[in-house]
C-alpha cells in the first residue's frame, strides 16, 4: 500500500558523438534486469544482425550476451518470447537474462522530436518511462499523467510496481499515495490500468 524504495542502481547513459551519429547507451547486469527504450532510435531492432558497435549498428543489443528476452502481451497478460527481427519502440518494456553485463545502445533519431505514445489496455503492461536526455528519473506521477484519467473521464492507472521485487529496486506506489517513487529511464515497470488509455512521452529533439 505504496511503500516504496529509491532504485539503488545508477544508470549509465552517456552520449557518444562518432562523426555525425549520436549514440545512447546503458549497461545491463549478468542474470535478470528489465530494460526499456526511453526515446526514438534508428536501430530499431531488439537484437542487432549487423553493424555491432558502430554507427551501423541495426539493433539495440549483442544477441551473443543475451540467452532470453520477452516482452509481455498487455492485450492477453501473457509473456512474449523476443526473437530475431523483433523491432521495439520508445516505452516498450523488456525482461531479459544476459549471459554477461553488456551495453545497450541506441542510435538516435536527430529528426523525430514528436512525443511518442503507447496504448495501456485495461490490467498489466510493462512499459518504461520516456524522457529527454539529461533526465534519467522522473516521478511516477509525471511519467503517468496522461492516463490518470481517460479522455472520458474513466480512471486510467492504479498502480505501478517494479517486475524484479528480489532486488534492491523494489517499488510498489498506488495512485494518489504520497511520495511517489522515481522511475528510472531505461528501465520496465508494471502499470495496473483500470481502463485503457493513451500514454504519452516527451516531445523533444533527442539531441538537446
Amino acid at each position: 500500500a505504496g511503500t516504496h524504495k529509491k532504485p539503488s542502481r545508477a544508470v549509465s547513459s552517456t552520449i557518444t558523438d562518432t562523426g555525425e551519429v549520436f549514440s545512447l547507451g546503458t549497461s545491463l547486469p549478468q542474470g535478470w534486469s528489465t530494460f526499456s527504450v526511453p526515446v526514438s532510435a534508428i536501430n530499431s531492432l531488439f537484437f542487432a544482425s549487423s553493424g555491432l558497435g558502430t554507427s551501423a549498428q541495426n539493433g539495440v543489443v549483442d544477441p551473443g550476451k543475451v540467452s532470453v528476452a520477452f516482452r509481455f502481451d498487455a492485450e492477453n497478460q501473457t509473456w512474449r518470447q523476443i526473437l530475431l527481427g523483433e523491432t521495439v519502440s520508445p516505452m516498450d518494456g523488456v525482461m531479459l537474462k544476459s549471459i554477461e553485463s553488456h551495453t545497450a545502445t541506441l542510435i538516435l533519431d536527430p529528426s523525430n522530436s514528436g512525443a511518442p505514445t503507447r496504448l495501456l489496455l485495461p490490467r498489466w503492461n510493462l512499459i518504461g518511462p520516456s524522457t529527454v536526455l539529461g533526465t534519467d528519473t522522473k516521478p511516477a506521477d509525471q511519467v503517468l499523467s496522461s492516463v490518470f484519467d481517460t479522455q472520458t473521464g474513466e480512471v486510467g492507472y492504479m498502480q505501478v510496481v517494479s517486475p524484479l521485487q528480489m532486488t534492491a529496486d523494489v517499488l510498489v506506489w498506488d495512485r494518489g499515495q504520497p511520495s511517489p517513487p522515481d522511475l528510472e529511464r531505461w528501465r520496465a515497470y508494471w502499470v495496473l490500468m483500470d481502463s485503457a488509455a493513451t500514454l504519452i512521452g516527451e516531445a523533444s529533439s533527442t539531441l538537446q
